[in-house]
Order: C-alpha cells, then sequence, then structure tokens
C-alpha cells in the first residue's frame, strides 16, 4: 500500500463538487483519474480539468519499448532493472523502485511492450519523461493520465404510441429513447444473442440489480465474469451508479415486468471496473480493461468516458482490442466542442454524440469531425444500484446506445468484422434536422442492413 498525500482536486459531478479521496489498498493504489460523461440537470457537469500539472498521477510514468528491444530482467522488475543499459541508468537515476508490464495478458505485438514504472511520489514527470523520450530504446513516454465520466440528469419524459413489440417494462413509458431508434419495430425480427458480449467499462455494475443479474456474464459456477482494476480483485460491483446506468441502457433485461428495456434483449453483460466510486480513474486502469475485456471474449467494448489528453497507452489497448475483432464504442464529451476527446477521437473508435428527444444535439453534446454518429442521451431512464432507477444525460447515455446495436448486429450476422458493423451503424442511421452532428443510429435499419444468417 502506497502512502499518497491526500490530493484536493474538484470536479463538478451532480452538481456538486467532491474532492479526491486518500489512495486505498489494492491495485497500485490509485487516486481517481478519469471521469465520465454525464450532463447534470440543464447543467452541463463535465469534470473541470485539472491544472496542467496535477493532471496524472503522481510518481509513475508509462513508456513503450521499440520493437527491437527485449527486457531480459524480467525477474528483476520489481527492483525497476529491465535489463536494457541505457534504461536502467536512467531508472537509477530517477529512483525508480519498480517496474511492471501494463497487459500482462498481451505476449506479443505493441501491448506487449507498454510498461509502468515507479518512481518517488515528488519526481518531475515532465521532465523525467523527455530523458526517456529521448532514449533510442523508447518509442514513447508518457504521464498516467487522469480520465473523466460524462455524466447525469434527472428528467422524465412520457411516449407516445409506438409500434412494434412493446415490452412489459414498467419503465418503458419513461425511455423515449428506444422509439425514437426504432427498437420496438426492430425487436420483431431480433432481440439479441446470447452469445454476444457487452463489456461495459466504467465504475463496475450492480451485478445484482433486478433488472441485469441475469443479463451478467458468468462461468459455469456461476461467478461473474469480469474484473475489479481500481482494487486488482474479481469484484467489478459498481458503488457510484454510472456503470451500472450505462449497463442497463445496453442489455438490461427486458419484458421482464421490471425497470425498463435495454437495446439489446439477450445479450450478456461484461462488468468492467477501470473507475473508482467516485467516478474518476486512471489510463493503465481502463486500459488495462480493454485489454482484459477483448482477452475473456467480449464483442463490444461502452466505455462513457474520456478526457482531452490523448494517452497512448489506451490507444495501444484500443488497437489490441480491435485487432481481435473487437467494436469499440465511446462518448463524444460533454464540452460542447468541436475539439479534441479520447478514446473517442482514435480512427478505430465508434464515437457517439447525443440527442434529445426532438433529434437536435443536446445542449453539452461535443461535435465535430471526428464523431461518427448520434444517439439518445438526454433524460435516460435505467438502472441504478440497488434495484433503483434513475433518468441521467449525457454522451454517457448515448454510448451504451450504439453498443447495443453493435450488438445486435452481431447477433444477426456474426460473421461481420467491426469495420463492417461500424458501416452499418452509420449508414443504417437516420438524417436529423440538426447537422451540427451525424445521423441519429436506428436500430430497425441496422439490423436490416446486417443480412440475415438464419
Amino acid at each position: 500500500m502506497k502512502d499518497f498525500d491526500e490530493i484536493k482536486e474538484s470536479f463538478k459531478f451532480n452538481s456538486k463538487k467532491v474532492e479526491e479521496y486518500k489512495s486505498e489498498s489494492g491495485y497500485k493504489s490509485k487516486l481517481p483519474l478519469i471521469a465520465a460523461s454525464v450532463a447534470v440537470a440543464t447543467l452541463v457537469t463535465y469534470a473541470a480539468w485539472p491544472r496542467a500539472d496535477k493532471n496524472y498521477e503522481p510518481g509513475e510514468i508509462l513508456l513503450k519499448l521499440k520493437s527491437n528491444v527485449a527486457v531480459t530482467q524480467t525477474q528483476d522488475l520489481d527492483e525497476g532493472i529491465l535489463g536494457v543499459p541505457s534504461l536502467d541508468k536512467l531508472n537509477k537515476k530517477y529512483e525508480v523502485s519498480w517496474a511492471e508490464k501494463v497487459f500482462d495478458t498481451a505476449k506479443e505485438g505493441d501491448a506487449s511492450r507498454v510498461y509502468q514504472l515507479e518512481l518517488p511520489h515528488d519526481s518531475n514527470i515532465e521532465k523525467i519523461i523527455k530523458e526517456y523520450e529521448a532514449d533510442s530504446n523508447v518509442e514513447y513516454a508518457e504521464p498516467d493520465y487522469k480520465i473523466t465520466i460524462e455524466d447525469q440528469s434527472k428528467l422524465h419524459f412520457l411516449l407516445g404510441r409506438t409500434k412494434g413489440i412493446v415490452p412489459n417494462d414498467p419503465g418503458f413509458s419513461k425511455q423515449w429513447g428506444l422509439p425514437k431508434i426504432n427498437a420496438t419495430e426492430a425487436w420483431e425480427n431480433q432481440k439479441g444473442d446470447s452469445n454476444v458480449v457487452i463489456a461495459i467499462i466504467d465504475t463496475g455494475v450492480d451485478y445484482n440489480h433486478e433488472d441485469l443479474t441475469d443479463k451478467i456474464l458468468r462461468d459455469e459456477n456461476g461467478k461473474v465474469v469480469g474484473w475489479n482494476f481500481v482494487k486488482n480483485n474479481d469484484d467489478p460491483m459498481d458503488g457510484n451508479g454510472h456503470g451500472t446506468h450505462c449497463a442497463g441502457i445496453a442489455a438490461a433485461s427486458t419484458n421482464n415486468g421490471k425497470g425498463g428495456a435495454g437495446v439489446a434483449w439477450n445479450c450478456k453483460i461484461m462488468p468492467m471496473k477501470g473507475l473508482s466510486d467516485r467516478g474518476a480513474g486512471y489510463a493503465d486502469n481502463l486500459a488495462d480493461c480493454i485489454v482484459y475485456a477483448a482477452d475473456k471474449g467480449a464483442d463490444v467494448l461502452s466505455n462513457s468516458w474520456g478526457s482531452r489528453m490523448p494517452s497512448q497507452t489506451i490507444y495501444e489497448a484500443i488497437k489490441y482490442a480491435y485487432g481481435k475483432g473487437v467494436v469499440v464504442v465511446a462518448a463524444a464529451g460533454n464540452s460542447n466542442s468541436s475539439g479534441a476527446h479520447y478514446p473517442s477521437g482514435h480512427p478505430e473508435v465508434i464515437s457517439v454524440a447525443a440527442t434529445d428527444s426532438k433529434d437536435k444535439k443536446a445542449s453539452f453534446s461535443n461535435y465535430g469531425t471526428t464523431v461518427d454518429i448520434s444517439a439518445p442521451g438526454v433524460a435516460i431512464y435505467s438502472s441504478i444500484p440497488g434495484d433503483k432507477y434513475a433518468s441521467f444525460s449525457g454522451t454517457s447515455m448515448a454510448c451504451p446506445h450504439v453498443a447495443g446495436v453493435a450488438a445486435m448486429i452481431l447477433s444477426e450476422n456474426p460473421e461481420l468484422d467491426n469495420k463492417a458493423v461500424k458501416e452499418i451503424i452509420v449508414k443504417g442511421s437516420d438524417e436529423i434536422g440538426d447537422k451540427k452532428i451525424p445521423p441519429r443510429i436506428n436500430l430497425f435499419k441496422a439490423v436490416e442492413h446486417s443480412g440475415r444468417t438464419k
């Protein structure tokens, strides 16, 4: 357990300011760093970005070795010895106490060459990174950036008449987004395949929730398949609510007389916890979630978090997952900006903007050339921990709508690759009046364009 001092950094979250907490025992004992994308009521509460000298974890750097460099002293990584003379010299100079591979399961390829180094807590990270980057053995070096979720409001809408299958879930009358994307018509032909898995990479998921427990991916012994990279254990329980809300949007149990409906009725949910219960986390933990989920068989990754700072370590994880055929979806961000946002800005990722019930850009939603598609993201009704329900707003809510659509496409045609899934989502969308953002998803069209295999 590291003895970190309490770092006070305020974030806007649920229209309150919260302080980052002291590090706890567990996986690298991290302080929270990455926030989710949710807007509160009419106020956009995108986490306030900290000052430039505090947007990463003190005392850690991430680096990637070049492809021709071999680490020969793996038994001495706990002492910061890599077996690469020039790097070992730098490690000694800057008192690196240990080193480790970020992606334990990656045995080869780009992801296998990413390492994390621990330095004294008061190290000058910017200065040190410049020296590591100058080393001929290093492809890149970067801080362990903070990242945020994209977040939440409480409004309710009533639906008019809808076509297709109307489930008996009592909260469905509050879910304006599902009829808007023609989900009720799509469900007449496709309700999702239980072999298709959506990983919710977030604050975890309440896997005991009445409207989610039957949808959670479990092994033959009934144990939840997922991981908590915040505390490095096998319990990805959600103590925040953000991840549970996203899981319900994507794939809640539907037509069961409880709660609301999910986009993908029968698809499974893999709960992944890379963000703390305060709704924040670190780049390396989220990258670990991505690689773990890909290795454990997830077909779709739903990422309702991000930042303006591009983490190359997260990007390595995304490329790793994409290379395994996984569909990667991410929230476009809640800054009402066309500026850079990551990981949604990477080309392998389906970037999702938010719309309101009138098919207009949500006031908070990011937009621009890196955004691929739009989805409902204002006053979205879904599950929260403790068998409860609430309506939140944000690109965080738009993202799992698209993840659910991707899962339904793969349910209809499991032979499609991730590039084809993205093309179908985009081509099967509806043009909307707001030209500032891309078209809005249409589940019925997407399923129809997938090509029946049954």
